[in-house]
């Protein structure tokens, strides 16, 4: 069958009920109060310059080099962020190169972050989700002893649903359905979208709020938080089973409720 998800768009909730923050070790700054920035904005000494160019230890091994593991991160190809996933694929950490304005140039930020949640989702999550085949109808033998009667009839009903598949023509494949959750920090300076299995896709951020003294402790922290509340939100997807998968299931039926019909003996 094939893997298809489908994420149903919702709308945005702007009362949303504010959830407590995570602890980050109690660490002094907070972002209990999202309507208060001030407190993640940079001092002067935080601020690195073009001409005070140096680079946190993000230059470490990627998924292309040798000798990674996941436990090293995943990261961005300009080496600008790096993501921390467990087994089970939750983000559980998120490092920012202290030279990420000089890095991305007049790229946004959110392609940074977007590269390296692609990059764990392509080794966490690729292949996992493989859509379940239906339940299997009840089998119920056919009345009586079976006998060429029963084969006859079984024929004939495996004809009209071959008949049926013949004229579906090209119908939506079975698919996984859901919703992709939002989380929000500082009052929506940060957003975080989850895919419909509920990892990490993208991450959309205020140019306004980055435009300033910004230091990327207080942006790691922030995506982590609006993460944590899209998780809070997030229901896990349903399959919807296509026309055809439905009518493979009849077809199984009817040949073992045939079989079954042979425990009532068989007679000429």
């Amino acid at each position: 069958m094939v893997l298809y998800g489908q994420c149903m768009s919702e709308p945005w909730v702007e009362d949303d009920e504010f959830l407590a923050p995570p602890n980050y070790g109690g660490e002094e700054e907070d972002l209990a109060n999202e309507d208060e920035v001030d407190d993640v904005l940079a001092s002067p000494a935080d601020v690195v310059t073009e001409d005070e160019v140096v680079d946190e230890p993000l230059d470490g091994p990627g998924i292309e080099d040798e000798g990674w593991s996941p436990a090293q991160g995943f990261r961005d190809g300009r080496r600008i962020v790096r993501v921390w996933a467990d087994e089970q694929g939750i983000l559980k950490d998120v490092r920012i190169s202290a030279n990420w304005r000089h890095k991305l140039a007049d790229e946004p930020l959110d392609t940074a972050f977007n590269a390296a949640f692609m990059s764990m989702n392509a080794m966490l999550h690729t292949g996992e989700h493989r859509i379940p085949a239906p339940e299997p109808l009840p089998v119920i033998p056919y009345e009586g002893a079976a006998g060429w009667h029963t084969i006859r009839r079984a024929r004939r009903e495996l004809a009209d649903l071959d008949a049926k598949l013949e004229a579906l023509g090209d119908v939506p494949p079975s698919r996984w359905v859901g919703t992709c959750a939002e989380g929000t920090a500082l009052s929506r300076a940060v957003v975080v979208r989850l895919g419909i299995f509920g990892q990490p896709v993208s991450v959309r951020f205020d140019p306004q709020w980055l435009a300033g003294s910004v230091y990327p402790k207080a942006i790691s922290r922030a995506v982590l938080h609006a993460y944590r509340r899209a998780r809070t939100k997030y229901q896990p997807p349903h399959v919807e089973y296509g026309e055809r998968e439905l009518l493979l299931r009849e077809h199984a039926r009817i040949t073992d409720s045939m079989m079954a019909s042979l425990k009532n003996g068989f007679e000429m």
